[in-house]
């Protein structure tokens, strides 16, 4: 799976692969680099993993984190949100609560797991 998504990436005329890292070493790649997106296999160490992609993005709000199973089946694009409410009011801070319901039940009706 590695090279097939190395090569689609390396096709691409407006990506490049910016470095190849483990898992242990990718945090600081990360920092380093500051790339818009992270390919990376999922994690075996479960709620650690999943904790460390989501201080990532947090760390990193702009980051896109494209996490694909190891058997290469499936795939989950995560990223941290942040939307801005101009206008405070109770009429937009409600019609913010329910753009984002509305996301979340679309993600959830198609299927899409956006924390694997």
């Amino acid at each position: 799976m590695r090279q097939i998504v190395e090569a689609a990436v390396e096709d691409a005329p407006d990506m490049m692969l910016l470095d190849d890292t483990d898992a242990a070493h990718l945090e600081a790649s990360v920092a380093r680099f500051e790339p818009d997106v992270v390919i990376t296999t999922a994690v075996d160490d479960g709620d650690q993993g999943r904790a460390a992609q989501h201080r990532m993005l947090v760390d990193h709000p702009r980051l896109k984190l494209i996490v694909i199973s190891r058997d290469g089946t499936a795939a989950s694009l995560m990223e941290f949100r942040h939307v801005i409410v101009d206008d405070v009011s109770p009429t937009t801070v409600i019609q913010a609560i329910r753009a984002a319901l509305r996301r979340t039940a679309s993600r959830d009706i198609q299927g899409v797991d956006p924390w694997p």
